[in-house]
């Protein structure tokens, strides 16, 4: 069984995010959040290497997400908290890149 790793379609009252990546699977996803849904989301992100390493960071906030490896990112296993109709953009970068 193939699991479903799409993100789910816009809509002013829940989730969306869309990322803009390399071929490695480093960028950015823009995160938002609609007018109504819960607090916090399980985000995936399908576009990343399954075999790769990741550090994220949450540029917004400037919060410090952690490391991931490429399969738990395409798992949904980041979760992302924001208020109604707030917005994030989480950078993926190499696990040695200097964070600011």
């Amino acid at each position: 069984v193939v699991p479903d790793i799409r993100v789910p379609p816009w809509a002013d009252a829940g989730w969306h995010w869309w990322g803009k990546l390399n071929a490695d699977g480093f960028g950015a996803v823009v995160v938002l959040r609609g007018n109504d849904g819960a607090d916090s989301q399980k985000i995936n992100i399908p576009w990343v290497a399954a075999g790769k390493n990741y550090r994220l960071k949450a540029l917004f906030s400037g919060k410090i997400l952690g490391e991931y490896k490429g399969q738990q990112l395409i798992s949904g296993e980041l979760e992302i908290p924001l208020v109604p109709l707030g917005q994030e953009i989480i950078e993926l970068m190499e696990p040695n890149d200097q964070i600011y």
